[in-house]
């Protein structure tokens, strides 16, 4: 929490900075679009949510800034500028995070005093990036239920779109399912050191909790819950949930990623909805 709060801090000078620069040259920043990398396999183009930007000039670390946004900058004449796409990491706006699997945009410019400049990033997924992924478009089917679970997921088509639906009543109260890398419950296995991303979009008006398990060579099994994903009534929603060190430090062999929702004693029902849910690692 410390560590959260001196950031914020140097956050907020920073920003305080900007409003005092006199006559400053500006540059604004569009959201990312991500293009396509030959050599990966399809995937990464589905919906990604790079909201935020890690700004550097002249590899110098000017900020990171909310995207679209609009700068001022005590500099003028040819610059480098970087940007970095950013996320929101386990969906928490204090926790902004570089994403590991894509290339930084950067581009050289010319700033001038008191006129604006337009950038518009684009970036890539780098090689070796793997993505397994449940779209509910066809195929095996990845999520299988899970112990005790009194309701399924069902899949559902709107606009051409499919994605899937957990409805809860008191009669059928408790969800859990897990996902897997292939049909018949098969398991996730990374080498050391690879970055794990659990990614998902939702839209949901009663919280769901995402779970990890992991399996070791002596034949136990554990699960333990990991985020709890708020209310999301609106629009949906795009989800990053970082299992890098939960992967190393569990000392297992084999992984499943999961969820689980409760219907609260006394409400009538609860609907979860997931689309694009993915395992990123590379």
């Amino acid at each position: 929490m410390r560590n959260i709060s001196v950031f914020l801090c140097l956050i907020w000078l920073i920003s305080g900075c900007y409003k005092n620069i006199p006559n400053p040259s500006w540059i604004k920043i569009d959201k990312f679009s991500v293009v396509a990398n030959p050599n990966l396999t399809d995937g990464e183009l589905s919906f990604n949510n790079f909201s935020n930007g890690w700004v550097y000039i002249d590899d110098k670390f000017i900020g990171i800034f909310e995207l679209p946004c609009k700068i001022p900058v005590k500099l003028s004449g040819s610059v480098s500028i970087k940007v970095y796409p950013t996320i929101l990491n386990n969906g928490i706006s204090a926790t902004k995070k570089n994403y590991p699997f894509t290339k930084a945009y950067q581009e050289n410019i010319v700033l001038l005093q008191n006129d604006t400049i337009s950038i518009s990033p684009v970036t890539n997924y780098l090689d070796g990036t793997h993505f397994i992924i449940e779209d509910f478009q066809g195929g095996a089917n990845k999520i299988s239920p899970g112990t005790n679970t009194t309701t399924n997921l069902l899949i559902e088509t709107e606009n051409g779109n499919s994605y899937g639906r957990v409805y809860l009543t008191p009669e059928s109260n408790y969800w859990s399912a897990y996902m897997s890398s292939a049909g018949d419950n098969e398991p996730f296995t990374f080498a050391i050191g690879n970055q794990v991303f659990l990614e998902l979009e939702c839209k949901n008006d009663q919280p769901f909790i995402t779970t990890f398990i992991y399996g070791k060579q002596d034949g136990s099994i554990t699960e333990q819950n990991n985020i709890r994903i708020s209310n999301i009534n609106t629009n949906w929603k795009k989800i990053y949930i970082e299992l890098t060190e939960l992967v190393t430090s569990s000392g297992g062999n084999y992984f499943w990623f999961g969820f689980t929702c409760t219907l609260p004693e006394g409400q009538s029902n609860a609907t979860v909805l997931l689309d694009n849910i993915k395992i990123v690692y590379r």
